[in-house]
């Protein structure tokens, strides 16, 4: 793990849903370094147990939690924005069950636009965005692809021109896969085009972070698998669910990345000045579905669950990998080194443990 310096004197971030998987990693590692955390959510039932978890810094000033019950609205950020130094926007609308793929490309674009109009508008000392963005917005998923192409490595170049066309095409009758990385593709665009078009009059530059298959121990107190986000409760699934596991899905492949270093290169993407107008990749490990099942029984010795029993690893899975991604912006201007599936698994299997399933 690199060295993340202290804040620089009284420096105040926005962090928007605080109470998202991700997010609430960031604000564990921006309080830690000394920064001030301001940090959005929808509504007061989702504000009190994340102050609750943050007890100590929002009893001392340095963290609070403010109440946007609707991020999409232009205008909705701009009493949150006049004091800050740098926004990390995390949030994203998710749609599960979304029909047309307007219902979830729209509100996507739409709060990405609206706290980037707030940002420019409204904050004359943010210095920087940080915008969390998807390798699904640079390639198409392995899940959902009909025929796995040629092995190929992904840059920042790269963009999911092959779902926006799907969608495009199929509409409603898309996958809901192909939708939600549409409304990635978009909304990033989105984010870069109004940088563009208001380069003369911006303060600050933004940098994305394009997150792989994201994994790892959690923050939040969730009683039971039934409240897991949806990576968590993937693993969990997968892991401890004997129930059979179609072959398609064991052998899809997947750009991981441990939850713990995408939030200390957002704390990073903040410090570095390099990364400023940057797309970088945030990808720790290159693996398939049944590479978890594998590192899960690998490590079982080391645990005791009271409730739990991991599923046996599957005969004949073939590893045939669909894509890498190159890393190395991450490495160079970051200076991440990356966790890899053991320690995703691990910080998993800890969590369950301790929570004495």
């Amino acid at each position: 793990m690199p060295i993340i310096p202290k804040a620089p004197g009284d420096t105040r971030v926005l962090v928007t849903g605080v109470n998202g998987y991700i997010a609430i990693w960031v604000v564990h590692y921006l309080l830690e370094q000394g920064y001030f955390v301001r940090g959005t959510v929808r509504s007061e039932a989702k504000a009190t147990p994340i102050r609750e978890h943050f007890k100590e810094y929002h009893e001392s000033g340095k963290f609070e939690v403010v109440v946007i019950p609707d991020s999409t609205q232009e205008g909705a950020y701009d009493t949150f924005v006049q004091d800050l130094d740098a926004i990390i926007h995390t949030a994203s609308p998710v749609h599960d069950e979304a029909g047309e793929p307007s219902e979830i490309i729209n509100p996507s674009v739409q709060a990405t636009l609206s706290i980037l109009k707030s940002a420019l508008a409204h904050g004359p000392n943010i210095k920087r965005v940080i915008y969390t963005s998807s390798t699904g917005a640079i390639r198409r998923s392995a899940v959902v692809e009909e025929s796995v192409p040629i092995t190929k490595v992904y840059t920042e170049k790269d963009w999911n021109w092959e779902s926006v066309e799907l969608i495009k095409k199929l509409g409603k009758d898309a996958n809901h896969a192909d939708k939600y990385q549409s409304s990635k593709v978009y909304a990033e665009q989105a984010a870069w085009d109004f940088v563009k078009a208001h380069e003369a009059e911006i303060g600050w530059d933004l940098c994305v972070l394009n997150l792989g298959f994201t994994m790892g121990p959690f923050l939040q107190d969730w009683k039971d698998p039934a409240s897991f986000n949806w990576t968590s409760k993937f693993f969990y699934d997968l892991v401890f669910d004997h129930t059979p596991k179609s072959k398609d899905l064991l052998e899809a492949s997947h750009s991981s990345v441990d939850v713990r270093d995408v939030a200390i290169a957002h704390v990073l993407a903040i410090q570095k000045p390099e990364a400023g107008n940057e797309r970088i990749l945030l990808v720790g490990a290159f693996i398939v579905t049944h590479d978890w099942i594998e590192e899960a029984n690998r490590l079982k010795p080391d645990f005791k669950f009271s409730k739990l029993s991991i599923v046996p690893p599957y005969p004949g899975i073939r590893k045939n990998y669909s894509a890498f991604y190159d890393n190395t912006k991450a490495r160079q201007i970051l200076g991440i080194n990356f966790r890899g599936t053991e320690d995703m698994t691990r910080g998993l299997l800890e969590d369950y443990m301790r929570k004495g399933w």
